[in-house]
C-alpha cells in the first residue's frame, strides 16, 4: 500500500466516532468497562521466535496512554503451552486463549481459532466466553470472532475495517447476532507515532465497552500467527 492510500486509510479512520452500544459489552465483567473514552498505548515484549519456547514471559503490555504520556499498566499478556494469558495491573488473571487442536474441523486455511474462556479460579459460572480467530483482510470489513456478554448471555460478533497487520490503522465494530447487518464502531488502532516505541500502537475505547474483550481480540490478530504449522 502507497503512502498516499496509508494516509487516506488512518484518516478514515480517524474520522469514524466511536459508538456505545444500547448495552454495555461485559465479556468478562464490569470491572474493565469505562463509563468515559479511554486510550491504551500497545507494546509488544516478545516475538514470533520468543513464542516457540512457551515460557509464560509476557507478550504484549497495554498502558493508559493520556496526552501523548505512558501511563499505569492495565493489562499484560503472557503465553506459555499454546496458549494466552491476559492479567491485569495486578497480575491477577482475566481471561485465558487457547489455541484450537491441530487438525480440528475449524481449523482451516490461513484461519487460526482460538477459545475464549475466564480463568480457571474463576468457577462462578460456564467459564467460556466466545471463540476468535486470527484472519487477516485489508479494507475490508472481517468477522474475527464471537463473544457472549457474560451479564445478559447476548451473542456478539467482532470485526474490524481497516490494515491490521504491520500498519495497526483499523475501526473494531461490534454486532449484535440477531441484528449483525448493524454494526457498531467501538474501537479504533492507530499507529502512536511515538519515536522511542516505533511498533506501539493506540487501541482508543468508546465507553462502555469491556476493553478486556479488545485485548483479547488484539492478542489473536497480532499474535495467532504464531502457531501456524
Amino acid at each position: 500500500m502507497g503512502l498516499k492510500s496509508s494516509q487516506a486509510v488512518e484518516q478514515a479512520v480517524r474520522a469514524t466516532p466511536l459508538e456505545t452500544p444500547p448495552s454495555p459489552l461485559l465479556v468478562t465483567g464490569a470491572a474493565h468497562c469505562s463509563d468515559h473514552p479511554r486510550t491504551l498505548l500497545i507494546k509488544h515484549t516478545a516475538t514470533a521466535t520468543a513464542a516457540a519456547c512457551g515460557d509464560g514471559s509476557s507478550a504484549i503490555t497495554a498502558s493508559e496512554f493520556v496526552d501523548g504520556k505512558i501511563g499505569e499498566l492495565v493489562f499484560r499478556v503472557s503465553h506459555s503451552d499454546r496458549q494466552f494469558t491476559c492479567a491485569d495491573a495486578a497480575g491477577d488473571a482475566v481471561c485465558v486463549l487457547s489455541l484450537y487442536p491441530t487438525g480440528a474441523p475449524a481449523s482451516t486455511g490461513n484461519v487460526i481459532f482460538f477459545t475464549a474462556m475466564l480463568p480457571p479460579s474463576d468457577k462462578h459460572e460456564d467459564g467460556h466466553l466466545g471463540t476468535l480467530w486470527h484472519k487477516m483482510k485489508t479494507n475490508e470489513a472481517v468477522t474475527i470472532g464471537q463473544l457472549r456478554d457474560r451479564v445478559s448471555g447476548e451473542q456478539y460478533f467482532l470485526g474490524y475495517t481497516g490494515v491490521w497487520k504491520q500498519k495497526h490503522t483499523a475501526v473494531i465494530w461490534l454486532a449484535n447476532m440477531k441484528a449483525e447487518d448493524t454494526r457498531f464502531p467501538i474501537a479504533r488502532v492507530v499507529p502512536a507515532s511515538l519515536a522511542d516505541e516505533p511498533s506501539s500502537y493506540c487501541l482508543e475505547v468508546a465507553p462502555g465497552i469491556d476493553a478486556s474483550a479488545l485485548m483479547m481480540a488484539i492478542t489473536v490478530l497480532d499474535c495467532g500467527a504464531w502457531f501456524t504449522d
